[in-house]
């Protein structure tokens, strides 16, 4: 069938994503970071009030190192942040571990983009697959 996702309000579209720069495809960072982003995405899932509406995950590979791209939708850029900021959630002790990885380390890179989407500029349309 065909599909049509609707939300009322102004959103947050998040794009996370890890590059492994490592002549091996999956390094011990690379997993490390997974893992820690697995915890992150279960801790979301499992409380939806932190404002995160939803997820997809997305994993590869190319001639010059893994990737990884999580889509994430959340309530408003504030819930966003005070999640990010937040020294109690699953997401604090991994951004400590990369932000000094990224110091040390060009084996790992790891980037974010933010877009807040504004109520009623955009549309979601999917086929056969809902949104």
């Amino acid at each position: 069938g065909r599909f049509a996702a609707t939300l009322k309000g102004d959103f947050v579209v998040f794009l996370i994503g890890l590059r492994g720069n490592a002549a091996l495809p999956l390094t011990p960072a690379f997993k490390q970071a997974g893992d820690a982003f697995a915890a992150i995405l279960r801790e979301l899932d499992a409380r939806p009030e932190l404002g995160c509406l939803g997820t997809e995950q997305y994993v590869g590979d190319s001639d010059t190192g893994s990737r990884f791209m999580c889509v994430q939708y959340w309530r408003s850029s504030e819930h966003l942040a005070r999640y990010a900021a937040a020294s109690g959630s699953a997401h604090h002790g991994p951004w400590k571990w990369l932000m000094k990885l990224g110091r040390e380390s060009p084996e790992l890179g790891f980037w974010h983009e933010t877009f807040v989407v504004r109520d009623g500029d955009y549309e979601s349309i999917s086929v056969n697959c809902p949104p």
